[in-house]
Order: C-alpha cells, then structure tokens, then sequence
C-alpha cells in the first residue's frame, strides 16, 4: 500500500503538485483530486495494516484479558480509519466535488473531515 502511495505521489508531481496553484494547468486539478484521493486512501490503509499485524504479532505473546484488549484495539482501529478512507470519498456531493473543485455540488464544513482524521488517528491534543 505504502508503495502504491509513493507511486502516486511521483505521478502527482508530474501532474504539477508542488508547483502554485496558477502553475498548474486547470485541467490537470480534477486529475490531481483524484490521484490525491487514492494516495490518501493508500496511505490510511498502509499506516492500519502496519499497526494490524504488530497487534497481531503481540497476541500470539499475549494471554487472557491482554488478547481481549489486542482484539478491542485491532477492530476500533480498522473501523475508524477504514470510515476515515471512506469519508474521503464521500465528503461531496456529488461525490465527483471531491475531487474536482469545479464541479458544481456542496461539501462538508471543510473542519470536519480534518478533525474526524486527527481523532481517528489518536490526535487529540489538535481538537
């Protein structure tokens, strides 16, 4: 997964990401929208897999309420980043606002996904 992200970052940039906004060509931003999407899905994916199977690895040493806790984490983990993943898609309607700024439609308060995204990863300290 995180070599599927990396790959669409170097497509990215070769799409204009990184230059100003006024650098990069007006048709090239739903492209950009929809690379960046993936590479944020791939990304999520590749950071819960990674602490999935180090959970997973802790259990087979681990007994009794420990296992039980593992398994408790391991499942809230998945669900929450899994929707985060999700709502990236989904903050739009139509759901083609979310990648392409020029799309006619509404999006979430712009906070709410962010916020949603620093509480799913454990960063409180930002809310």
């Amino acid at each position: 997964m995180l070599a599927a992200s990396i790959a669409l970052v170097t497509l990215s940039v070769s799409k204009g990401l990184g230059k100003h906004v006024w650098e990069v060509p007006r048709e090239h931003f739903p492209t950009l929208g929809v690379i960046g999407n993936l590479t944020g899905t791939f990304s999520i994916l590749a950071a819960t897999w990674s602490k999935t199977s180090f959970a997973l690895t802790l259990i087979r040493l681990m007994k009794g309420r420990y296992r039980i806790f593992l398994w408790f984490i391991i499942v809230t983990i998945n669900v929450l980043m899994g929707l985060n993943a999700v709502f990236m898609w989904v903050r739009c309607t139509p759901v083609e606002k979310t990648w392409n700024p020029f799309a006619p439609g509404t999006c979430w308060d712009p906070q709410i996904y962010p916020t949603y995204g620093m509480v799913a990863a454990g960063e409180f300290s930002g809310v």
